[in-house]
């Protein structure tokens, strides 16, 4: 006689059954570290921002100096420095935007 097996091989991992992971918990002290550590980083673009437009200025001040070409360049430059500064601005918004749809994902 022929032994018949027990199961059909429905818990396999072809059979497309898809695993449930638990969501992470997440307890109040990281909760609390993880938002502080938010509130400096935002409490840094402004900072981020002031370098470097002072950068730019310096060193247009710098090739005008070389260039006798004042204040052309130091405008040229702090214009770059300006945009130096929105770019960090828009890279902070965009990542506390990513941080904080990562928590409204975390706990749904």
């Amino acid at each position: 006689m022929q032994a018949v097996p027990s199961h059909r091989g429905e818990m396999s991992q072809g059979s497309g059954m898809a695993k449930q992971h638990p969501t992470p918990v997440i307890d109040s002290a990281a909760r609390r570290t993880k938002s502080m550590f938010g509130s400096l980083s935002a409490s840094a673009v402004g900072l981020e921002f002031g370098l470097c437009v002072i950068i730019g200025v310096l060193i247009g001040m710098w090739l005008d100096s070389l260039a006798n070409t004042s204040p052309w360049l130091m405008v040229l430059f702090m214009m770059f420095g300006v945009a130096a500064g929105f770019r960090g601005l828009f890279r902070a918004a965009r990542r506390t935007e990513r941080a904080q749809q990562e928590e409204r994902n975390g706990d749904s």
